[in-house]
């Protein structure tokens, strides 16, 4: 099966190719809520988007480094993850209990250039319960060559403010998927970073990508079998989504940390290790 055919398929809203790729992906993403401590004034809220990835024996939600700051303030208990689809339900690590990877010059959602980004280690005893909903992968682990020649999609996976729904004090949200190119590649001070290029026109694409910080930008490799079904291949989370430019023409630039920024992060925590 030839890529252009495999492309028409995604593009085919009945065939579910895209639903499929994306729930696959969403197994490894979660969003993480600021839960507040009892008789704190406010409710829980949206901190913002990571992935869960495993490095040697260790567990970790990679993210961005500045949504690990929104939960270091006064009143913040702890880390609500969004573990089980469709399902009302409450997982929270204990803040105190997460361990997070330091990152020089941590910047804010809307600083253009990093670093940004943090690994936040998972407290051993929290691992089965959320390995019961989700799939850590391994950060460090080379990509398999698929068995055909491929189409290759980047997929950027967050949840956007705009989606979200407090009011009745659980918070309802929804991850999303967004397929996307690489429009530009930058390095700065031994870190590197991937421009996302979003057209706000396009149906299902946010005006405002809060909430989507510190999600993962995923490759997916997908492939035709023999036997004329259709399979594919997930990589690591290749980027780490941390800046959102101002709207301009009715796009807006997403900026993500890269591949190289993510190893050189993987590499001090294991030598930390």
């Amino acid at each position: 099966m030839l890529p252009s055919e495999i492309e028409a398929q995604l593009r085919d809203e009945n065939s579910g190719l895209r639903e499929k790729i994306m729930r696959d992906i969403g197994s490894s993403t979660v969003a993480l809520v600021r839960a507040v401590r009892s008789g704190e004034p406010g409710g829980a809220t949206l901190g913002g988007t990571g992935s869960l990835v495993a490095i040697e024996d260790s567990h970790y939600i990679l993210t961005a480094a500045h949504v690990w700051q929104k939960f270091v303030a006064k009143g913040i208990e702890g880390v609500g993850l969004t573990l089980r689809e469709n399902e009302e339900h409450q997982f929270v690590l204990e803040r105190k209990m997460i361990a997070a990877s330091p990152v020089p010059n941590v910047g804010i959602w809307g600083k253009e250039w990093g670093s940004d980004l943090t690994l936040l280690r998972i407290p051993p005893e929290y691992r089965g319960d959320i390995e019961r909903s989700k799939v850590f992968r391994n950060l460090t682990m080379k990509p398999l060559e698929p068995p055909a020649e491929p189409l290759q999609l980047c997929v950027l996976m967050g949840a956007p403010e705009v989606d979200v729904d407090f009011s009745e004090g659980i918070p309802d949200m929804r991850i999303n998927a967004f397929f996307c190119h690489v429009s530009a590649r930058h390095t700065r001070e031994n870190f590197d970073y991937l421009d996302l290029e979003m057209d706000l026109t396009f149906p299902g694409i946010p005006e405002n990508f809060g909430g989507v910080t510190g999600g993962g930008l995923w490759r997916a490799l997908v492939y035709g079998l023999p036997n004329g079904k259709i399979d594919w291949q997930l990589s690591p989370p290749m980027g780490v989504a941390f800046y959102q430019s101002p709207p301009e023409n009715n796009e807006r630039i997403i900026r993500c940390h890269g591949p190289e920024s993510i190893r050189i992060a993987a590499a001090a925590v294991t030598v930390k290790n």
